[in-house]
């Protein structure tokens, strides 16, 4: 056995690669979890379960620079082949989803908790595309404000009886008897508004031909007025649905799903009762009704 080897069985730290992500372990030091945590929140993960650290391997040199600075340690960075990412197909009990908030690269993407793990990364045009057919992410993408079929969950080329089934979801997940979501009164008479409207038939011809319209002048708006642009792009996206049986299309990275796709969205229903969660003002955790 030679010097190097003696030297590395007596280190306490060690990094490997899995899943071409690295994996840091090392016996607790508050000053390197505080610069781990530094990091990125997409390119970082702590497995509590083997009290290891996933890290993207582009901060594999910062790895080895605070074992050294922190636990007087040097260690080898592993060699990192091409590792595939291969797309996966997971079904998910999701039990809230947040708000999308903007990246550093400029990205906008919402956090889904499954479990105790926010463990799910949903980019905007994502959940915005599952909820409108006619999204895209080349024309009229930088509009917040709702049509009426994305406030009742729904396509505009849904049915009279695809309307009614959305409506008595949404009128259930969002009734402010049962959830508690700090807009929920506003929210919910907005789908009172949004069906009432949409329930009428020539009240949803007339609607529909104001989109039409609004389209048009919203391109060429966005092809003279970039500062317009950059203006809404800041705007916070809400999906009109907070939980729910997922199916999902994405990549696995760091133990978290970076989602490509929706391809299934259920309610969760228990004992013939549907679950609704929301996060009241000032509670540390979303809260959960059966109705």
């Amino acid at each position: 056995m030679n010097q190097q080897t003696l030297f590395n069985v007596s280190n306490r730290c060690q990094i490997t690669v899995e899943n071409g992500m690295l994996v840091l372990a090392t016996p607790y030091d508050h000053a390197l979890v505080e610069e781990v945590k530094q990091l990125p929140y997409t390119e970082r993960r702590y497995d509590a379960n083997r009290r290891v650290w996933l890290v993207d391997p582009k901060h594999g040199w910062n790895l080895v620079g605070w074992i050294s600075k922190y636990m007087g340690e040097t260690v080898d960075l592993p060699t990192i082949t091409q590792y595939k990412e291969t797309p996966v197909t997971r079904l998910l009990e999701v039990r809230y989803i947040g708000a999308c908030k903007q990246r550093d690269d400029g990205s906008s993407m919402a956090y889904g908790l499954v479990g105790k793990d926010w463990s799910i990364l949903i980019p905007e045009g994502v959940l915005r595309g599952y909820f409108d057919a006619e999204y895209s992410t080349e024309a009229n993408t930088t509009t917040k404000l709702s049509t009426l079929y994305q406030v009742l969950g729904t396509r505009k080329t849904c049915t009279p009886d695809d309307l009614k089934t959305a409506y008595r979801r949404m009128v259930k997940q969002w009734h402010p008897d049962v959830c508690k979501e700090v807009n929920a009164q506003e929210v919910f008479i907005r789908i009172q508004e949004a069906y009432n409207l949409l329930s009428d038939t020539n009240k949803r011809a007339r609607y529909d031909a104001g989109l039409a319209l609004q389209a048009s002048f919203e391109k060429q708006e966005e092809n003279t007025s970039k500062m317009k642009h950059v203006v809404e792009q800041v705007s916070t996206y809400r999906s009109p649905l907070r939980c729910g049986l997922i199916m999902f299309e994405g990549i696995e990275k760091v133990g978290r799903l970076e989602v490509s796709k929706i391809l299934a969205w259920e309610d969760i229903v228990k004992n013939g009762k549907t679950l609704v969660v929301s996060w009241p003002m000032g509670a540390k955790e979303p809260v959960e009704m059966w109705s």
